[in-house]
């Protein structure tokens, strides 16, 4: 029997890419999601900033305990052609072993996979995933307050594994 499959946004979810923009761009990130600076081709130019950033405070220790009952997919808006930089930066921090995954609709990619859970920060996604209804958690975020179900790494971790521990 498989077990159910947690899909986990990257940039800003678990990797605080936005620090590393503020440093290099010299801007603030807190209230607004995307640094109109940090483009496509910017992100394709400069895979260090996937290297370089530092783990979200929590995450990977609450999404270890999370990979006990869960499987994880790493549902990313990442180029593909940054996937060594980001396998290596999972690795070096201590996530779970899980899929990687570039996708432009991650809804539509959650629902293929069989997800039971998305968790992200971007508002796009989150309003993506909640019209195709989809089970989401809003990492909580400034810029992303609208949202309702809005958690951090250790609230996500106590309400899943309670759910898990009952059924």
């Amino acid at each position: 029997m498989s077990r159910p499959l947690i899909a986990v946004d990257i940039c800003n979810t678990i990797a605080d890419i936005n620090r590393e923009l503020e440093k290099y761009f010299n801007v603030k990130t807190d209230e607004k999601y995307e640094v109109e600076q940090a483009t496509k081709e910017w992100f394709n130019e400069n895979k260090w900033v996937y290297l370089v950033a530092k783990p979200i405070e929590w995450s990977s220790e609450m999404l270890n305990v999370l990979a006990e009952v869960y499987d994880i997919v790493y549902l990313t808006a990442r180029p593909e052609s940054a996937f060594n930089e980001t396998k290596k930066w999972l690795k070096r921090h201590g996530y779970p072993d899980g899929m990687l995954i570039s996708s432009t609709d991650k809804a539509k990619t959650y629902k293929e996979l069989g997800c039971c859970l998305a968790i992200d920060d971007s508002p796009k996604e989150l309003e993506n995933y909640l019209a195709h209804g989809c089970n989401v958690i809003a990492f909580r975020k400034p810029y992303n307050s609208q949202f309702a179900d809005r958690l951090d790494w250790q609230g996500i971790c106590r309400r899943y594994m309670r759910r898990s521990a009952v059924g």
